[in-house]
């Protein structure tokens, strides 16, 4: 059954541009940098977020204001599921209008800047920010199953278009993707413009081995660059659910300081191989001696991250 408010999509899009201009933006910076201190990756953000329910997109709190993400569940369970826990392509800004993007279909980092006020203010009326209130838990379904789930978050309120919605919607739910896909266009086009001139993300990083039984991907094997053999982290996929408290194909282990960046100069190195298939989909192939394989993924870790390596989805779950 889907799920929608009794504002009507033209009035909901007829007062968007107008109350876009009542979205706080005054923690935002004038000019292009790097995160806020208060943002630096790897931690729950240091202080709480705003107590009270300041909704703006720039309100200073330490948390996520704006998360447009692609939720892809299908992957959990696999060394993937620390690549993609927080969604395979996404755009997230927090209270102190750090902006995060990725697309994972490359082995490319997460890239992050700093939105300046004007360009806050325009994604904000772009995306229609100022009415997600409105249509919170609105949900349209689509036809495509294996499509994945695209959400708007805001801490507080959530939308969701799922298998599709936008490119083929359930009868029932015609009007609820059309509510939604100018909001998700706005989105993924801030994406892609955000994507190209970030830069590099850094920090922590969480990695996974899993051991192969053959070369299954074919690329270009390399060094493994930590100084604990790879062994010592290596999982076999097919048991690595047998401990219920934790498993390292999924939660990974965390590495910082000078192994993060070892581990992000591998990542670097398979891209450079230039080869297509798995060094170009997260896999990064490993040489070692004997017979066994080893194929690794490495993930940046995102500000606001729990211990598991999930970034909240209301604020109410953040560590204080």
């Amino acid at each position: 059954m889907s799920v929608f408010r009794a504002t009507t999509v033209r009035e909901a899009l007829s007062i968007s541009l107008l109350l876009a201009a009542l979205v706080g933006l005054a923690a935002c910076g004038e000019a292009e940098a790097g995160p806020s201190e208060a943002a630096s990756a790897g931690g729950g953000g240091g202080g709480a977020p705003a107590p009270a329910k300041e909704r703006a997109l720039c309100s200073g709190a330490d948390a996520f204001t704006f998360q447009r993400v692609n939720a892809e569940a299908g992957w959990q369970g696999s060394a993937f599921g620390i690549l993609w826990r927080n969604g395979y392509a996404y755009l997230r800004v927090d209270g102190h209008c750090n902006y995060y993007a990725y697309d994972s279909h490359r082995n490319d980092p997460i890239v992050t800047g700093v939105l300046t006020g004007a360009e806050a203010q325009a994604l904000a009326a772009e995306t229609g920010y100022a009415t997600w209130p409105s249509y919170d838990g609105l949900v349209a379904n689509g036809g495509i199953f294996d499509a994945s789930t695209e959400v708007l978050n805001d801490g507080w309120h959530e939308l969701f278009c799922r298998q599709g919605c936008r490119d083929l919607p359930a009868e029932s739910d015609v009007e609820a993707a059309r509510v939604l896909e100018p909001m998700l266009d706005a989105a993924d086009a801030w994406r892609d413009r955000l994507l190209a001139r970030g830069v590099p993300l850094g920090g922590s990083v969480r990695f996974a081995v899993a051991i192969q039984n053959e070369a299954v991907h074919g690329g270009v094997f390399l060094e493994w660059p930590l100084a604990t053999p790879i062994e010592a982290y290596a999982v076999d996929p097919t048991i690595s659910k047998e401990d219920e408290d934790y498993d390292p194909i999924t939660t990974g282990y965390l590495a910082e300081g000078e192994d993060a960046a070892a581990l992000r100069a591998l990542r670097a190195q398979a891209v450079a191989t230039a080869l297509k298939g798995s060094q170009t989909e997260g896999w990064i192939s490993i040489d070692a001696p004997g017979d066994t394989f080893y194929e690794v993924v490495v993930a940046d870790v995102l500000p606001y991250e729990d211990e598991t390596g999930v970034v909240p989805r209301r604020f109410s779950q953040l560590a204080e």
